[in-house]
């Protein structure tokens, strides 16, 4: 997904945008990838985000009347705007996705004099590296972005 094809559409609400965008992208991938974002009641609980503000999971057929899980987590993402950044950031940790994403302005400065995306494409970079050494076959690919309020568009790294 190219990040600058959202660098108009970032008025309001950039959970709801970056969201919305990627799942389009998605779901044309096949059925059992399903995506998971926002908080809207009005959706089934399956596509709500229950632990990150984005998940693209492959799952189970769905039987009736018989509970379903996850098979494997494709992409997870977070998108943060009001701080706190490594306690978001932290939460990818956890996940063995194939892709994990992190969006933020760059107006939040939380490891000065080391800029944000600096910091975190390091972490992402360790995180690759323990997962090598633990023979894991397909370490995630990161993708990090900030919302450069000077330039008015993404700067994106990828780690991979």
């Amino acid at each position: 997904m190219k990040w600058h094809s959202l660098n108009d559409s970032i008025r309001g609400n950039w959970t709801t945008a970056i969201c919305t965008a990627l799942k389009r992208r998605l779901d044309p991938l096949g059925e059992g990838l399903e995506c998971a974002f926002g908080r809207d009641a009005s959706k089934h609980e399956d596509e709500r985000e229950f632990l990150l503000d984005f998940c693209a999971c492959l799952c189970e057929p769905r039987y009736r009347n018989v509970e379903r899980y996850t098979v494997q987590v494709c992409v997870v993402g977070e998108i943060e705007f009001s701080g706190y950044l490594g306690k978001d950031f932290e939460k990818l940790m956890f996940v063995d996705s194939l892709v994990s994403f992190f969006v933020f302005p760059d107006w939040i400065k939380e490891h000065q004099p080391e800029s944000e995306l600096d910091f975190f494409q390091g972490v992402a970079e360790r995180r690759r590296r323990h997962l090598i050494t633990r023979g894991t076959t397909a370490p995630p690919v990161f993708v990090i972005s900030a919302y450069s309020s000077n330039e008015r568009k993404f700067i994106t790294r990828i780690v991979k």
